[in-house]
C-alpha cells in the first residue's frame, strides 16, 4: 500500500492539454516526491496544488474523470464510460496527457470544471484486509482538482489581434509512424517564434539572401513574414525523413527549447495514436517495416 498525490496541470501554451499523474510517496526518494514533480513541470504546466495524501494498494486500478461541463476531446483506447482508465504501479509514471473540450459554450465565458479520481478494482491477489482503506463500500472518490478552460476565441478573433491575413496551405511534415506536423501547429509554432526568425531560417539551413527576399517581401507584415520563411522551409523538407528532427534541432540551436519541447510532445502523441492504431487492426509489432511494406504492396 502507498500514499499518494494525485496532479492535474494544464499546458500553459494550450490549455486544453491535460496533465493527469498520480505520484508515490517514497521517504528515501527525493525523485518521486510530489513538489518536486510539480516544479519539474512549472515551466511548461500550471494548475491547482496537488491533492492531499490517498492510499493505492500496488496494481489497483483508478479512473480519472472529467466534471462540470467538461469532457475528453475523444474517446481513447484506455477510456472506460467516458473516464480515463489507470493502474497504478509504485516504480512507474503513472502520467497520461489527453486534450479536453467543453460540453458547454465557452465563446462567453470560461468553463470552470473539475477531474475526480475514483477507484476502480483490485488484484485478485491482494488479501481482502486490504479493502479496508476504501471509503466505504460505495464510496469510490478519491480527490477533485479544478479545472479551468478560457473564453474561446474564433480563429477570426485570434488572427485580427494578431494581425494575421493569411490561409495556410496544407502541409504534413512526417509520416504516421513517427507523427506529424501539420500546417496548423506550424501556425502555432510560428506565432512563437518572435524576433528570433532570422536566426532559426538560418539554422534550418535556409540562405541569408533568401531570408532578407523574404523580409523585404513582408517588410509591412511581421507575422506573414514568419509564417512565410517557416513554409518556405517546410514545403522544401516535407519529403525528408528527418524533417522533424532538424526542425527541433534547429529550435534547440537557436536557444528555442520550449518551441522544441512543443514539437516533441506534439510528435509523442503521434506516435502514441500510431502504436495504438496498429494495435485495434491487429497487426504484429514485431514485424519490420520492410515486411510491413511488402504487405501493404500484396494488398
Amino acid at each position: 500500500m502507498y500514499q499518494v498525490n494525485f496532479v492535474a496541470l494544464q499546458r500553459k501554451r494550450d490549455p486544453e492539454q491535460v496533465l493527469l499523474q498520480c505520484v508515490p510517496k517514497h521517504k528515501n526518494s527525493l525523485k518521486y516526491l510530489v513538489d518536486f514533480t510539480v516544479k519539474k513541470l512549472q515551466d511548461r504546466y500550471k494548475g491547482p496544488e496537488p491533492s492531499d495524501l490517498v492510499e493505492l494498494v500496488e496494481g489497483e486500478q483508478f479512473f480519472a474523470a472529467f466534471e462540470q461541463g467538461l469532457k475528453l476531446h475523444s474517446e481513447r483506447p484506455d477510456c472506460v464510460d467516458g473516464k480515463i482508465s489507470f493502474v497504478f504501479y509504485a516504480k512507474m509514471k503513472n502520467m497520461k496527457e489527453v486534450y479536453v473540450t467543453s460540453s458547454t459554450d465557452r465563446k462567453q465565458d470560461d468553463v470552470k470544471g473539475q477531474v475526480s479520481f475514483y477507484r476502480g478494482s483490485v488484484p485478485d491477489a491482494v488479501p481482502q484486509e486490504a479493502h479496508k482503506h476504501r471509503k466505504g463500500t460505495k464510496s469510490d472518490w478519491m480527490a477533485t482538482l479544478p479545472i479551468r478552460l478560457p473564453k474561446m476565441k474564433s480563429l477570426n478573433q485570434e488572427n485580427e489581434r494578431q494581425g494575421i491575413s493569411y490561409s495556410l496551405r496544407p502541409l504534413n511534415l512526417g509520416n504516421a509512424e513517427v507523427g506529424y506536423l501539420t500546417e496548423t501547429n506550424l501556425l502555432s509554432i510560428a506565432t512563437q517564434i518572435g524576433s528570433d526568425w532570422m536566426n532559426i531560417g538560418i539554422n534550418l539551413g535556409l540562405p541569408h539572401t533568401e531570408l532578407l527576399r523574404i523580409k523585404h517581401n513582408n517588410s509591412n507584415d511581421f507575422n506573414q513574414l514568419v509564417l512565410d520563411m517557416l513554409f518556405t522551409w517546410a514545403q522544401r523538407n516535407s519529403t525528408e525523413t528527418d524533417c522533424i528532427e532538424k526542425l527541433v534541432k534547429a529550435m534547440r540551436n537557436s536557444k528555442r527549447n520550449d518551441i522544441a519541447d512543443e514539437i516533441e510532445d506534439v510528435i509523442a502523441l503521434g506516435k502514441e495514436k500510431y502504436r495504438q492504431s496498429i494495435q485495434r487492426v491487429g497487426l504484429d509489432q514485431g514485424n519490420s517495416s520492410e515486411d510491413s511494406a511488402i504487405v501493404m504492396s500484396q494488398s
